[in-house]
């Protein structure tokens, strides 16, 4: 999945969520940082296999590439872009 670099700091934040195991606040911080294509990122996320997302949705975790991705954020996304 393709992101601008400006939505990356949205991104990690709505994944830092995850690594926490709060869906809730994952759903929250992507609505917050995407607006109205939440829902396109979301679906970006599994397809990459970065997230995974029951049948029935009420479990979404952080894979182990989402893990990796998340500390790759946290060394590429300055503080000031969270």
């Amino acid at each position: 999945m393709k992101l601008a670099i400006n939505k990356r700091g949205s991104l990690l934040i709505a994944l830092e969520a995850l690594f926490y195991d709060d869906s809730r606040r994952f759903e929250d911080r992507l609505w917050l940082g995407f607006g109205d294509h939440w829902l396109l990122v979301r679906s970006g996320l599994v397809r990459d296999g970065v997230i995974s997302i029951n049948k029935n949705e009420t479990s979404i975790r952080l894979t182990s590439r989402g893990r990796r991705l998340v500390e790759k954020l946290q060394r590429d996304v300055p503080d000031t872009a969270r």
